[in-house]
């Protein structure tokens, strides 16, 4: 019996960035000389993208004085703890609302869930995203969880092998899966072209996808 996608849902953050806004914010950093800036417009222009999702407000259109981002619009360097500690009070609630989307796309209720699959590598907690989502969610405490974490840009492919196989050895399985990053957490002002490139497409969102 082939295991197949019976719905996909999503869930993105209020706030939105113009993609030349944030291009002339990074370029107007402190220590970014004229080379550095003229790499940042053409990657940024390159992406091809005119608005993406951010958790961070400051970082939107309206700006603002905020964590990343002081009154002057210069990028501050808050430390890993600050970063994660962050990603822990925004991520679990976006997982919840992509994962409760897929559910309600498919007509599945969080009873039927006999598996759940979480990926992330922008942050870590513990207990993990998988507990969060069957508790937040009110599924059966016998769900099995996994997390899959750093695993980078293609972790969504590896869960739903994972779904897959849960499905073949288990056909009555119905498996969730929440992919779920918040990039802009991450932000740093660099003249690496690597960083640059990051910046100028990643952002912050959740999906998620019933398996079965």
């Amino acid at each position: 019996m082939t295991a197949r996608i019976l719905s996909i849902g999503t869930a993105t953050p209020p706030t939105t960035i113009a993609q030349d806004r944030i291009r002339d914010f990074f370029a107007q950093q402190p220590d970014c000389d004229r080379l550095t800036q003229r790499l940042i417009r053409a990657t940024f222009d390159a992406a091809q993208i005119e608005r993406r999702h951010t958790v961070l407000p400051e970082l939107g259109d309206a700006g603002g004085d905020g964590i990343f981002v002081d009154a002057q619009g210069m990028l501050r360097s808050p430390g890993t703890a600050l970063r994660n500690a962050e990603y822990i009070r925004l991520a679990p609630e976006l997982s919840r609302r992509a994962a409760q989307a897929a559910l309600d796309e498919a007509g599945v209720a969080a009873s039927r869930i006999t598996h759940v699959v979480t990926v992330s590598c922008t942050g870590c907690f513990a207990p993990g995203p998988d507990f969060r989502i069957v508790r937040d969610l009110g599924l059966a405490p016998s769900t099995e969880r996994y997390h899959l974490g750093f695993i980078g840009c293609a972790a969504a492919f590896p869960a739903l092998r994972a779904a897959e196989r849960f499905c073949a050895a288990q056909p009555d399985a119905v498996v969730l899966v929440v992919c779920t990053e918040l990039c802009s957490l991450h932000i740093r002002p660099s003249a690496s072209p690597d960083q640059i490139v990051s910046s100028s497409v990643f952002a912050d969102g959740s999906a998620a996808a019933v398996i079965t």
